[in-house]
Order: C-alpha cells, then sequence, then structure tokens
C-alpha cells in the first residue's frame, strides 16, 4: 500500500549531520528548493535521498545542465519524469501504467545544478536559460505532459499536479546578495533573493521554502565515507578472497582531499577508486590490501602478497 505522506513530518540524522533534521513531506502541491555555497559543500544530495527513503517514496534526481530548449542538442525538460518508469522503480516485468498512478501522486523530482539555470535580467537577447524555468513552470503548476524516453514515442500520459519538485544548487554569491557583510546571510534568503539570483517571479514563488545547509567538516566527510562508501568496497575486496587493513585517518585525509578540492561528498569516490585501483587490480586472493595515512599521502593503497609456508 502506498505510504500516507500528507503533512507527513520525517525526522532523520542524514550521513554527515551530527543533529536531526525535520523535513516537510506533503501529499498536496508544495514546492521547497535546497541550497548550499559551492565552496562549503553541505551533502545536499546525501539529505534529500535520505529523506525520500525514510517516506518510502518514488524520486529520481537529474542534473539541470543536461536539458536544452526543444529542438536543441540536449534533453527536453519533460524527458526528466521518464525517470520513474526506469529500473529502479519499474523493473521486468512491471509496465509503465503500473508506475505512473503511483509516481503522480508521491513522485518526487530532485534537480540537481538548477542554480545553472539562473539568467541575466538585465540582457534583453533570448536566454535559453529562461525559456528552461518557464517549461519546468508548467510541471511545477500542474499539467499532463506527454513523457518521452525516445523522440519517436508518442509519449506517455503523466500529470504533475501532486509532485513535489525539490531544486538543490551552489547558489555561489547569494548571499552576498543578502547581506554582504554576514558570512551567514545565505541562511536568510527568501524568494526575492531567488527571483534576483535570475529565476522568474513565478518560478522563485513556487520554490518558496529554502534551507541553506552548513559546510560538510572533515568529521562529517569521514563519516560519510566511513558509513555510506567504504562498507560496500569493503565487501567487494573480502568477495575477491583479499584480507583489507584500512586506518581511520586515511579516511579522513581523504575527506580532506574532497574539501579541498571543492567537490564535496560527491568526490569521495573517484578520490577512494584512484587510490584502490592500483592495488586492487594487482591483487590475487589471499593477499592483503592495506590503506593507511602514508598510503593515501603517497597517492595510492598498497597490495601485500601473501606467501604459502
Amino acid at each position: 500500500m502506498a505510504p500516507d505522506v500528507t503533512s507527513k513530518i520525517v525526522s532523520i540524522e542524514p550521513v554527515g549531520r551530527s543533529e536531526f533534521y525535520d523535513l516537510l513531506i506533503p501529499g498536496a502541491p508544495y514546492y521547497r528548493t535546497k541550497r548550499g555555497w559551492t565552496h562549503h559543500n553541505g551533502g545536499k544530495s546525501v539529505l534529500v535521498h535520505a529523506a525520500c527513503e525514510a517516506a518510502a517514496l518514488p524520486y529520481i534526481e537529474v542534473n539541470a545542465t543536461q536539458f536544452s530548449e526543444v529542438g536543441f542538442a540536449g534533453l527536453d525538460v519533460s524527458q526528466m519524469l521518464a525517470g520513474f518508469w526506469g529500473p529502479r522503480w519499474c523493473p521486468p516485468p512491471a509496465k509503465r501504467g503500473q508506475v505512473v498512478p503511483l509516481a503522480e501522486r508521491f513522485g518526487v523530482v530532485v534537480i540537481d545544478e538548477i542554480d545553472k539555470w539562473a539568467f541575466h535580467p538585465n540582457l534583453k537577447e533570448r536566454q535559453p536559460q529562461r525559456v528552461l524555468q518557464a517549461e519546468l513552470l508548467r510541471f511545477v503548476e500542474g499539467e499532463v505532459a506527454r513523457v518521452r524516453e525516445k523522440d519517436s514515442e508518442m509519449g506517455t500520459p503523466f500529470d504533475t499536479t501532486h509532485l513535489l519538485f525539490i531544486g538543490t544548487g551552489a547558489f555561489q554569491s547569494l548571499g552576498q546578495m543578502v547581506d554582504p557583510t554576514d558570512p551567514q546571510a545565505y541562511t536568510k534568503a527568501d524568494s526575492s533573493h531567488i527571483e534576483k539570483y535570475g529565476f522568474l517571479t513565478e518560478l522563485a514563488g513556487r520554490f518558496s521554502t529554502i534551507i541553506g545547509l552548513p559546510r560538510l567538516d572533515s568529521n562529517s566527510m569521514a563519516r560519510i565515507l566511513r558509513e555510506q562508501v567504504w562498507p560496500s568496497y569493503l565487501q567487494q575486496m573480502e568477495d575477491d578472497g583479499l584480507e583489507v587493513l584500512v586506518e581511520d585517518a586515511a579516511l579522513r585525509r581523504i575527506g580532506d582531499i574532497a574539501i579541498a578540492k571543492y567537490t564535496g561528498a560527491r568526490g569521495l569516490i573517484p578520490e577512494l577508486e584512484r587510490l584502490l585501483k592500483h592495488a586492487w587490480r594487482q591483487a590475487k586472493p589471499g593477499g592483503l590490501v592495506r590503506l593507511t595515512l602514508d598510503d593515501v599521502d603517497a597517492g595510492r593503497a598498497v597490495y601485500i602478497e601473501r606467501v604459502a609456508a
């Protein structure tokens, strides 16, 4: 049975936070925008995913930079909804017709990098970002869209009236617009500041709830890596018959590297894979893969082959 999410409060402790966040996940049309700073990556995606998982809601995440105006290279804005009948929410032998009603009623659409759709209000020439916002506004306000995975398809009718749209992005310099003298000014932004940043008045009004997140510090990044990322790699290596030795200080240093590169939590996996790939490639069952603080500083993990007695 589908969950009753009307005015439901979901309390979760997202990875990388020591405090609890309360998120309102209503069933009626209600839209929120979340944003943090590019140089203060706050784990926005982690938080949104955790909330949707906790509420048992079907959700999809798309990257705003993948889309373009109709007729130009890139995906049509309506195609973002096709994710609801991907393998995650529509595994074979399920059909689209079985998934669409559930997604229409309880679906969540997370649009990452939505700040890249900001346009320059003072420019008179046509700006693709303004067109993209206008197309998105139609879905946010509610309409029956025809969603196609391929241009050759007629499209599947999809009513967007009850979808929850969440926009996430860096919104760099937004705090400066609010109050250039206050380093925490980004937490005080409202719809008028989003409009000034370069969004249509109607769209900024629809995304009326704004949440500014503090940056992830070294401890938070290490916790995300330790609890959410590392266990799957450890399991894979143990399945390959390997013994694994990893220092907690090494995981903390990987988090520091991601912070220094301004990649946020999403930079942890590429950094970990870079360190492991050489040792893992040459490893044989019974061997040891070691990742210490010194190994991270040296740029790669070490494989130690065990010699049978």
